[in-house]
């Protein structure tokens, strides 16, 4: 897996689905506390508001997978 650089909440739009901020945020979870916290304090938390009344414009694509 590369550094987590951003991560996102979600909310249940469809579109959250396929995008890397919220795959970030469950990779995010799959840490002990001990070792989350420090990523997810360096990391940008992605505004969910902002995106939704954007049109998603925070999106970004989950990259294909090689």
């Amino acid at each position: 897996m590369s550094e987590i650089l951003s991560y996102c909440l979600g909310y249940t739009h469809p579109k959250c689905e396929t995008c890397q901020h919220e795959k970030n945020w469950q990779a995010l979870n799959q840490f002990d506390d001990a070792l989350r916290l420090p990523m997810q304090s360096a990391a940008i938390r992605i505004n969910t508001d902002k995106c939704r009344m954007t049109k998603m414009g925070e999106h970004m694509p989950t990259p294909p997978k090689e």
